[in-house]
């Protein structure tokens, strides 16, 4: 069985006893942070994972039309699709993911000869809520990430890239893009409740906040701003 792209359900942080959970105004839980602490926290996060960290000397995966453009994050795809060959490849542009109903394939919209506008990449699968991260990233547009759960292609939009906790039953994400100014700078702290995410908490801080990690317990580091490689400012996250 083939589920077609843009058929899967789509949820979202719509429900009264979310929005009941969550303030825009809410920045108790975000603190100042020594840059070192989290450097720290990153090169650990980054141990198992060596391939973001190389990513910068990669020479780009070349496929098709895509071919030169963000080398770096098709590099890095081309690595976690190895990784998690049994439930995921690529079939003539397309990702193909594994569901245990079947299959869904998620195609590029292509126009021979003209700029490709937006395109679709595979970030990883996490075991926990078993489920596929998906970038989406149109031309001129805020990137989404879609969590595709594996059992039935149910799909949950997300406005960042959710960092998971080493449960992963809860995570962070930043709706800062460093590529688009226009994005909202909010933080969003997700939960799993009776087997999908709910969003519980949110915050906008006065600065953009970048490079999400992981710290422990209940507690998300992020990079506030960047001069090249060098952490200028960080800052501790902890939702409660």
């Amino acid at each position: 069985m083939i589920l077609c792209f843009g058929c899967g359900n789509q949820s979202g942080p719509s429900s009264a006893a979310e929005a009941a959970t969550t303030g825009s105004d809410l920045t108790s839980g975000i603190t100042d942070l020594k840059p070192s602490t989290y450097q720290l926290a990153l090169d650990k996060s980054l141990e198992s994972t060596p391939i973001d960290r190389l990513c910068k000397e990669s020479k780009g995966y070349n496929q098709n039309e895509w071919e030169g453009k963000n080398a770096c994050g098709w590099a890095i795809e081309k690595f976690r699709i190895e990784q998690n060959s049994k439930l995921v490849e690529r079939k003539e542009g397309n990702l193909v993911l594994n569901l245990e109903s079947g299959s869904m394939e998620i195609d590029h919209p292509t126009d021979a000869g003209n700029p490709i506008s937006s395109y679709y990449q595979f970030k990883g699968y996490v075991k926990g809520p078993n489920a596929f991260i998906i970038l989406t990233q149109k031309k001129d547009s805020c990137p989404q990430y879609w969590l595709i759960d594996r059992k039935d292609g149910r799909k949950t939009i997300l406005n960042g890239l959710p960092v998971f906790n080493a449960q992963q039953d809860a995570f962070v994400l930043s709706q800062a893009s460093q590529q688009a100014s226009t994005c909202n700078n909010d933080l969003e702290y997700w939960v799993l409740k009776n087997g999908q995410f709910v969003k519980s908490w949110s915050a906008k801080p006065d600065q953009d906040v970048y490079d999400m990690v992981w710290a422990k317990g209940k507690t998300w580091y992020g990079l506030v701003k960047s001069e090249g490689q060098k952490v200028v400012s960080s800052v501790q996250i902890n939702p409660g």
